[in-house]
């Protein structure tokens, strides 16, 4: 304050501050609060009135306006009073700013070092900023020079729990129970001790004393009933979460772990309801869309699985885990092209990832994208040429090319290692495609005779006997398939078949199969089913 004004105001400041602080000893507070605010509108500077505008304001639990003040006076005078350290402290803890309410606890404590109420307030700010070294040190001092303090005893059983110094733990609870039984919290901190030790059945009775201590505190109830789940006595635990949300309905947690209770007892529908009753509130919660997602693809709903994870996407674009799942889930409901997108903006994000490389050249088997399929497994090849699984995929993809002296090279170099029944197999895929049907017989015929009867080497098996000529030797219920990529393979082999054996009224049924499975060569079938059907009449 200039010197001007120091003249012409000085004796109203002097008339305000003692008016202030008469109304301050009287607890008269927002009389003090009104005075010290006018020292301030005149002088804004001035460090009485901001420390005891600052201390009212604390005292009043306004921590927000009297960090302000103290902010404030730390600035304009760093060392006015030595408690502007303690209230910063303080405040910045009340604020939940732990590192820097730690940093004003140990400024202060440098000050104060004997004092036991210093000593306490670093300890527990120290151990709320997890510093626990620190912390232990200080409450190992205070124990030891005021062993039947319930408050020092709780502070370490907290401090040691904090450490996993399990034991320690329940005896320092066990001393602060001993002095004081009243506190219901200390019998909480004990259940939470007893879970992490899994002494799971004295937890219980430890949350059931703090229940019947304080029932209407509900975090005592809520962490006896996560406890319940956890011991797989769902009934009990629903119970207790019910409980609680009699008397707050609203109490999200309950409701996320009323959703847990469910999907251990399998109603995935009812949690669904329970994470979008979060969800209207919580719309943008990736863990809970995500668990969401989870619950959808359990019911089957793979539709509303595919937008909530395109939903997760999009509030967190470089989730490389979110992508990959919704690729999988588009294979699952066989939208191959969807789910090679997602997959190469995977990796995009983690270009060597090996696993997502391999589904992406898997993909492009499923869209016949066989070319790109070779390029695809030649690149994890340059990563690790030793895996066979890849070597193998690359031959399935070359047979469908029809490269059957690659197939040859690539089989020559896993021939050593490579499951006996995918050595026959692609061997004789490859003698197949050169022709070679007494090969492709030999080798058939040894997987077929190892107890194999995948729908693969029947097939293989039931065209041979064709080309051969052996028709008389298959069995029409040999010609079976496993998914829909071998249907279509198995009604046309059964069709033939049937057509060569005179079974025409069989032809006519494959045939119509066909029909069904493939409109769009309902015009290269229809003239032999028109055939069949004359024959059968």
């Amino acid at each position: 304050m200039n010197l001007i004004k120091k003249v012409f105001y000085g004796s109203k400041l002097n008339s305000l501050l003692l008016s202030a602080k008469e109304k301050y000893i009287n607890e008269f507070y927002l009389g003090a609060i009104n005075d010290y605010s006018s020292v301030i509108e005149i002088d804004n500077k001035n460090t009485e009135a901001l420390f005891n505008r600052g201390r009212i304001y604390f005292e009043t639990d306004n921590f927000i306006d009297a960090h302000k003040d103290f902010l404030t006076l730390n600035d304009i005078n760093s060392n006015y009073d030595s408690k502007q350290d303690y209230y910063l402290a303080r405040t910045y803890e009340k604020l939940g700013d732990y590192e820097q309410a730690s940093k004003f606890a140990s400024k202060y404590f440098e000050q104060n070092k004997d004092d036991v109420k210093t000593k306490y307030l670093t300890a527990r700010i120290k151990y709320l900023n997890e510093e626990y070294d620190e912390a232990m040190n200080l409450a190992n001092e205070l124990c030891g020079l005021y062993p039947e303090d319930f408050s020092i005893r709780y502070l370490r059983s907290l401090i040691n729990f904090s450490k996993n110094n399990f034991v320690e733990a329940i005896l320092d609870t066990d001393k602060a129970i001993e002095i004081s039984a009243i506190h219901p919290f200390i019998f909480n901190l004990r259940g939470l001790i007893n879970v992490s030790r899994e002494k799971h059945a004295e937890a219980l009775e430890d949350f059931d004393y703090a229940i019947r201590l304080s029932p209407e505190i509900l975090i005592y109830q809520f962490n006896k009933a996560r406890l319940l789940l956890n011991m797989e006595q769902l009934d009990e635990a629903k119970s207790t979460i019910n409980n609680i949300l009699s008397i707050d309905e609203e109490d999200k947690s309950a409701v996320l772990l009323k959703a847990e209770i469910n999907i251990k007892q399998e109603k995935y529908s009812d949690a669904l309801d329970q994470f979008n009753e979060v969800l209207r509130e919580d719309s943008e919660n990736v863990i809970l869309l995500k668990k969401k997602a989870i619950l959808q693809s359990k019911l089957e709903d793979y539709e509303g699985a595919k937008n909530t994870l395109t939903q997760v996407c999009e509030l967190d674009k470089e989730n490389k885990n979110c992508l990959l799942e919704l690729a999988y889930l588009e294979i699952k409901s066989e939208e191959p092209e969807k789910a090679l997108e997602h997959l190469q903006k995977v990796l995009e994000i983690d270009k060597e990832n090996r696993e997502v490389i391999l589904q992406k050249g898997i993909v492009e088997m499923m869209l016949n994208k066989y070319e790109d399929a070779v390029n695809t497994f030649d690149q994890l090849l340059l990563l690790d040429p030793t895996v066979e699984k890849i070597r193998i995929y690359k031959i399935k993809a070359l047979l469908n090319l029809g490269e059957a002296k690659q197939v040859e090279e690539e089989l020559s170099k896993i021939s050593d290692s490579i499951n006996e029944v995918d050595y026959f197999l692609i061997n004789s895929k490859t003698n197949l495609e050169k022709d070679r049907i007494g090969e492709a017989e030999e080798y058939i015929e040894k997987a077929f005779s190892m107890g194999n009867y995948d729908s693969s080497i029947n097939l293989i098996r039931t065209v041979l006997k064709i080309e051969s000529g052996k028709i008389d030797e298959i069995d029409g219920a040999s010609i079976t398939y496993e998914n829909d990529n071998n249907k279509f393979e198995s009604e046309i082999l059964s069709a033939i078949v049937d057509f060569e054996k005179g079974n025409y009224y069989s032809t006519v049924s494959h045939l119509s199969n066909l029909n069904e499975l493939d409109k769009e060569k309902e015009e290269l079938i229809k003239p032999v089913l028109e055939y069949a059907s004359l024959e059968q009449q």
